[in-house]
């Protein structure tokens, strides 16, 4: 396949970097990394998303952690089994991600239920 466009830019771009840097380049495999390719400090990016968020009109406290309960709630609310996301966020049982996000969970399957309930009946439970 032959890179073009953006690919083909990211892929200079990489490899102009790594004979730049010559030694000192650090290869994480990462995507989002500093300037000799090394991991950006947690202090760096929620500054950088904070400032980012403030312009955008998010609250005040939100950070990178945000990001990841906000995916979490997306999945579990899409219907994806607790396993997927469990394995998705790095946990190690099921049981922590079930505790953790255990009030998404609860709405989600108050929705659920409402979903089976007008199925059953056809009425709307919202409704009613």
């Amino acid at each position: 396949m032959a890179l073009t466009g953006g690919k083909l830019r990211q892929y200079a771009f990489f490899n102009i970097s790594c004979l730049v840097m010559g030694a000192s380049w650090i290869e994480t495999g990462t995507v989002f990394t500093g300037k000799s390719h090394g991991y950006f400090s947690m202090h760096y990016l929620n500054n950088k998303l904070k400032k980012f968020g403030l312009k955008i009109g998010l609250p005040s406290d939100f950070h990178t952690h945000s990001l990841r309960h906000t995916a979490a709630s997306l999945l579990i609310n899409s219907d994806v089994s607790v396993k997927n996301i469990a394995e998705q966020l790095g946990h190690a049982r099921t049981t922590i991600t079930e505790n953790i996000y255990s009030h998404v969970f609860a709405s989600s399957k108050v929705k659920t239920m409402q979903a089976l309930e007008m199925k059953l009946t056809g009425v709307n439970a919202d409704k009613e």
